[in-house]
């Protein structure tokens, strides 16, 4: 229901303001903060091997068609790099995505920032950041959406869950992109158990789901899968825009 009266205010808004479907970017079908790990645990080529999958899924052309079917036909999304508790930095800025320039204007800005890097996992920071980011976005969508990738659990910061439930209570699901594997990480430990801590602690709200990554090495494969799910919203929702 929620859903369903956050779409007819949005296509209220481009209705009255008598414009076209790219003529209104105040009006969107989703705004989606990407929130992506750069602790200590994801070593410089991990880091590399995540940033390039962002580079390569945000201008897949499934996903551009996938925004293309949409009631608008464009999203909204911003980037943050989070590690601790002072480290919720936002990368690229609230860019609206409607086609292929909108994405390539997106991935230019991206490509041209360095990767962070920062000591600890503050998850539940960077869940209350997306939060104000999204209250502060100054447009209106039928959905939003933090997305959370990284390959450790939060250790720092605000409670997981409360900033998770604070997310929901405000309307914004949040899903996640665990990254896996056996190896030890670089500040000790190991990450195969990361998609339990995502299911139970992280993810929440309507439709709300994880994607694993075996991997940095199949972190692009996960992150377009994820994307598109994102982008076309839970299946009852688009079965109703069928």
């Amino acid at each position: 229901m929620r859903a369903a009266l956050a779409l007819v205010l949005v296509l209220a808004t481009v209705m009255a303001g008598g414009t076209g479907r790219a003529g209104n970017t105040a009006a969107v079908d989703l705004l989606l903060v990407l929130a992506v790990d750069v602790s200590h645990s994801v070593d410089a080529l991990e880091a590399r091997l995540q940033r390039d999958g962002y580079l390569w899924a945000l201008t897949h052309p499934r996903v551009l068609d996938a925004i293309g079917a949409g009631p608008l036909g464009r999203v909204a999304v911003a980037y943050v790099e989070f590690a601790g508790p002072a480290h919720q930095r936002d990368i690229v800025g609230w860019t609206v995505i409607d086609g292929p320039d909108g994405a390539a204007a997106f991935v230019a800005a991206l490509a041209r920032r360095p990767i962070g890097r920062g000591p600890y996992t503050a998850i539940g920071a960077v869940l209350d950041h997306g939060r104000a980011l999204i209250a502060a976005s100054g447009m209106v969508a039928a959905r939003a959406v933090i997305d959370v990738s990284g390959d450790g659990p939060s250790n720092s910061g605000p409670p997981v869950a409360r900033a998770r439930d604070a997310a929901v209570a405000a309307g914004i699901t949040v899903n996640g992109l665990p990254v896996t594997g056996t190896r030890p990480d670089p500040a000790g430990g190991y990450s195969a158990f990361v998609t339990h801590h995502y299911v139970h602690n992280v993810i929440g709200g309507p439709g709300a789901f994880t994607v694993e990554a075996a991997g940095y090495e199949d972190f692009a494969a996960a992150l377009l899968e994820k994307l598109l799910r994102e982008i076309r919203g839970p299946a009852d929702e688009v079965a109703g825009r069928n």
